[in-house]
């Protein structure tokens, strides 16, 4: 079966708790909840009350509330259709929500009969068959949805994939360009089309089409692999391997309120598709999806460390500050805690504090290699290398295939002077790593400047330099190749290397231009000035 496509809805927070509305209040009596309920009409169908089982005691208090609001308002009688329906309707929301569709069902079902001009519930209802495996009947409900809502961006693209998955390609093709003829936006559907074309075997027609989701949305991922098989089928052999090498697991996305409101009801769910967010790469995703998972179990230290994690990698590094504080308090043992607030400590270049809590990582978990790495590079970033170099030491005692471990480990010795025992680190890196660019560049930058005990050696240096950028011709390798001939009073030379290095900086990474031209002043001045 084609799987769900994942939905982004608007951020909307959790509150602490649920309280009923006015009219739910005043529901009554409350019956047992046992048995199926049932409407006097008998045009509406039975919900059969799910056993619970799997079910923790607050989701389960959920349903039965709701449940017994719903039975209250039968018995009662003389309630209004538009009354009713929301009752069953929001029985409903809360069964899809805890995993129980097929309880679901008959609750949209009756909500959607009870008030037909309203779209929410036969969408609910046509999710709810999906999940169900119900294809026929769910492309039935969107039919009554779509003569409600016929623009509806998130039912369209939901019976475009609906018709795919179940093989039927033109009417797929049609939801699909409805869609597009909406909004030439919706990458959804533009993805889907494409996997119409591939279907047909118009690869032109397909690369069109996924380009398209792409241009709309970049960071859908998942694109790429099909992609990369449409230009390969096309013979373009270059951009079938450049899609090839940026696939991933970022499916295109559509808002979806309606939808997300109902995955909401559970903050469980909603955290782990937080998670599967952020693992796949989709930050803005996991961000609205962990923030309010975040806020409905505030006492979760694993959701806190999730967010913590999309919070730093978006770049908001005190707000990530603040939720791996909170994981610290709510698990105050747990060593990946006190290492994420270390971390984060240590980009905001406050190594001081970094210290501290990368130190307690360490007394509770002693093979810890990257907390090992990051206190070593905190003590060296303050200065206290005797302090770093047991550390580094260790760290590669642990995983002698850490590529930064060694080369800080050699850049503390080059500041201390032992020279002839940095180079001898980064050759046996490089002979457990012998494809290691970042190991040979660190090399080459050794043999050029590291002058004390004899260890100097320009011209291997260079050459390594100079392997390492045929190999990959990047700015930072142009820019290596520039350091090692001023080292060796090339100064002409390492001009035109560092003017070299400047124009290989890729668009998006011009910030790395100033410090590149520094250097670039230095070396027409005649001065080679750095730090190990």
């Amino acid at each position: 079966m084609m799987r769900r496509r994942a939905v982004v809805g608007a951020l909307v927070l959790f509150a602490a708790g649920c309280s009923r509305p006015a009219e739910e209040k005043a529901a009554s009596p409350q019956p047992p909840a046992t048995g199926p309920i049932h409407a006097p009409d008998g045009a509406l169908q039975p919900v059969v009350r799910p056993p619970g089982k799997g079910l923790d005691a607050g989701a389960l208090q959920r349903i039965r509330r709701r449940e017994l609001y719903l039975q209250g308002l039968i018995s009662a009688g003389g309630s209004a259709a538009p009354t009713l329906a929301a009752a069953y309707g929001e029985l409903g929301r809360v069964y899809y929500a805890f995993g129980l569709p097929e309880s679901a069902i008959p609750c949209y079902a009756n909500a959607a009969r009870l008030q037909p001009s309203s779209f929410e519930w036969p969408y609910l209802l046509a999710r709810a068959l999906w999940r169900g495996d119900k294809g026929d009947e769910a492309i039935a409900a969107l039919g009554q949805a779509l003569a409600l809502q016929p623009q509806d961006l998130p039912a369209l693209v939901l019976l475009g994939d609906i018709q795919r998955a179940m093989g039927r390609v033109e009417p797929a093709r049609q939801a699909y360009e409805r869609a597009v003829a909406v909004s030439s936006r919706c990458a959804p559907a533009l993805y889907g089309l494409g996997e119409i074309a591939v279907l047909e075997g118009n690869f032109r027609r397909a690369v069109e089409m996924f380009e398209a989701a792409l241009r709309v949305q970049p960071e859908a991922s998942r694109v790429h692999y099909p992609l990369s098989l449409a230009y390969g089928r096309l013979g373009n052999t270059a951009q079938a391997q450049r899609h090839l090498g940026l696939r991933g697991d970022v499916d295109p996305a559509l808002a979806d309120p309606l939808y997300d409101a109902v995955l909401r009801l559970n903050p469980v769910t909603y955290a782990r598709r937080g998670q599967d967010a952020l693992q796949a790469g989709n930050l803005a995703q996991a961000l609205q999806l962990l923030g309010p998972a975040a806020e409905a179990l505030p006492e979760d230290p694993e959701i806190r460390m999730h967010l913590g994690a999309a919070l730093a990698r978006s770049g908001n590094f005190e707000g990530a500050l603040e939720q791996y504080r909170t994981a610290v308090r709510l698990q105050p043992t747990n060593p990946r805690a006190h290492y994420n607030l270390g971390t984060t400590l240590t980009s905001l270049r406050r190594d001081d504090e970094a210290v501290v809590a990368l130190r307690r990582a360490i007394e509770l978990h002693p093979e810890f290699p990257q907390a090992l790495f990051n206190l070593g590079q905190a003590m060296r970033r303050l200065g206290r290398d005797a302090e770093a170099l047991p550390l580094l030491d260790q760290t590669l005692k642990l995983s002698p295939t850490h590529e930064p471990g060694r080369l800080a480990r050699a850049r503390v010795l080059a500041r201390l002077g032992r020279c002839r025992e940095a180079v001898a680190g980064i050759e046996e890196g490089v002979t457990i790593l012998p494809q290691s660019r970042p190991l040979k560049s660190g090399l080459a930058r050794l043999l050029a400047a590291c002058t004390a005990e004899g260890t100097a050696d320009p011209a291997r240096a260079l050459r390594l330099a100079e392997q390492v950028f045929a190999d990959e011709g990047s700015a930072d390798n142009a820019a290596n190749v520039a350091f090692v001939q001023a080292a060796r009073g090339q100064w002409k030379e390492a001009v035109l290397w560092q003017r070299r290095a400047l124009e290989l900086l890729p668009e998006g990474q011009q910030a790395d231009a100033g410090p590149l031209t520094a250097q670039l002043e230095g070396y027409q001045a005649g001065k080679l000035e750095f730090e190990w």
